[in-house]
């Protein structure tokens, strides 16, 4: 499981906030270990984002959007590539960014699918809708001696959607990399570090979601 730090209420948690067990949530602890080796080898073939004003290289990732019917569970793949996120709530690297498209043995392969359909069906019966968007970024951070990863350089931010979720695939050989929920006013609610995937149990896989707002893209 994922070790946590509160800092709020639990009431204030359970209402916004989930960190748990993805293999467990999702597939009941019987992950088929064989598929997500092979998910987790195709991080090895992302590429360097961009779009980073700072000029890193340390952020690497690929990019699909996805439509999300409740009736009948479907899985709709858009196609598209670019990503929009308002500068209102992403200052640094906000505006529009175009990615290459997840590799079709990932975005469509059983796996992705089922964990997709469990929390797109919880959201859609939280906010009482039929038919979700889903943004879907897979990305890896990399860090050298003298050098850190930074997962958001853009500092304390909303992601201008419903919903975020955050799902482990791996980590090596690194320190540190806690996620931080703070609210509205910035102050922290709770710090969530996913544990090292192990290479003989795929149970330690960790998510953790929490509910934001959406920003739209303008309107042409």
């Amino acid at each position: 499981m994922p070790a946590t730090r509160n800092f709020a209420d639990g009431s204030v948690l359970g209402r916004s906030v989930w960190v748990g067990n993805c293999a467990d949530a999702v597939f009941g602890g019987a992950v088929d270990r064989s598929a997500l080796d092979d998910a987790r080898a195709l991080w090895d073939r992302l590429e360097v984002d961009p779009y980073l004003h700072d000029g890193g290289s340390y952020r690497q990732r690929r990019y699909a959007e996805l439509a999300y019917e409740r009736e009948g569970e479907r899985l709709i793949h858009t196609g598209r590539q670019v990503f929009f996120q308002s500068a209102d709530y992403n200052r640094v690297n906000g505006g529009q960014r175009q990615f290459s498209l997840i590799e079709a043995q990932f975005l469509e392969g059983p796996l992705l699918a089922a964990i997709l359909r469990h929390f797109a069906a919880r959201f859609a019966d939280e906010l009482g809708v039929q038919r979700l968007e889903l943004y879907l970024h897979q990305v890896r951070i990399v860090g050298r001696p003298g050098v850190s990863g930074r997962p958001t350089p853009e500092g304390i931010h909303k992601d201008g959607v419903d919903f975020s979720c955050q799902i482990l695939f791996g980590r090596n050989n690194v320190h540190g990399g806690e996620s931080l929920i703070y609210d509205n006013e910035q102050v922290p609610l709770l710090g969530a570090t996913m544990p090292t995937p192990s290479t003989s149990t795929a149970s330690e896989i960790g998510t953790s979601f929490t509910r934001s707002r959406r920003s739209r893209p303008p309107t042409e």
